[in-house]
């Protein structure tokens, strides 16, 4: 009894514990926004304006759900509209990403660095800057108005991250893959495709992660480019419960909890490639 007295002691007091604490801590507070978004979620409009907050319902309802998915609103047509954009950006980028910073990790040529160097400069702007820019090009290719222009908007902002990210996952790869390949009689583009594509399997998976939720979280480009509810997406979407009068709380807040499940579906499915591919990229192979 002493002795896990005594252990118990250790523990409390070792960083481990304190680790833990500061883990928790953070999580608590991390949830917090979303249990009070959900508790108003299932509130009724009157228990809403009461001039106290209630963390448990008086009269629990579903009500604001069934308003947000069947009522004037086109929400669910929104949410489509999200999967679209985000899943054809997520795929369109990894593709991309995966040959682009392929060739800046094994080929050396000229003007490599300096590519590599614009492709980061390209990210670092600040996304305020090219909306102008971007709308006139969208509205000369007649694209204002359409997924097609939020698609193209989340395959520029994302790309450069995912290039960045992918090339660290190649360079901890030894060239001496590449070599054996090479000497068995593979094609440079078979080397890659059969042999280093695989290794970097979990870089790949966080790339789809970050960029699925960077598309989905998106709000300034799609509340400019997007006119009508047929490109609307759920970010843009949301903003239909609120008037100049007053704020659907209930429905909005519904509106924000049906957002969240399909970007956290997608999260918990691809969660382990996340932690594996963030972890593998900082370690040297």
């Amino acid at each position: 009894m002493v002795e896990k007295k005594s252990s118990l002691v250790k523990w409390i007091s070792s960083k481990e514990f304190i680790s833990t604490v500061i883990l928790l801590l953070w999580v608590v507070i991390a949830l917090l926004p979303i249990v009070f978004i959900f508790v108003t979620s299932i509130k009724t409009d009157e228990e809403v304006y009461l001039p106290y907050i209630t963390w448990i319902p008086q009269k629990p309802t579903i009500k604001p759900y069934i308003y947000a998915l069947f009522g004037e609103s086109p929400f669910s047509q929104y949410i489509m509209n999200s999967i679209i954009v985000a899943g054809t950006t997520t795929a369109v980028v990894i593709i991309l990403a995966s040959i682009s910073s392929y060739a800046f990790s094994r080929f050396r040529f000229k003007g490599g660095q300096t590519g590599m160097f614009a492709v980061l400069a390209s990210r670092l702007l600040p996304p305020v800057s090219l909306l102008i820019p971007w709308f006139i090009v969208a509205s000369s290719l007649q694209l204002i108005d359409t997924l097609q222009a939020l698609i193209l908007t989340n395959i520029y902002m994302n790309l450069p991250f995912a290039i960045w990210l992918l090339k660290g996952f190649y360079d901890a790869i030894p060239r001496d893959f590449d070599d054996a390949a090479l000497v068995d009689g593979c094609s440079t583009f078979q080397a890659f495709r059969k042999i280093i594509l695989p290794l970097i399997g979990p870089g790949i998976g966080a790339v789809a992660v970050l960029t699925f939720l960077f598309s989905w979280n998106e709000l300034l480009f799609a509340i400019t480019l997007s006119m009508t509810p047929a490109s609307r997406v759920v970010s843009a979407g949301v903003y239909d419960f609120v008037t100049d009068a007053f704020i659907e709380w209930p429905k909005l807040c519904a509106a924000a909890m049906l957002a969240v499940i399909p970007a956290m579906i997608f999260v918990i499915f691809f969660q382990k490639y996340l932690v594996r591919g963030l972890v593998a990229g900082a370690l040297k192979r």
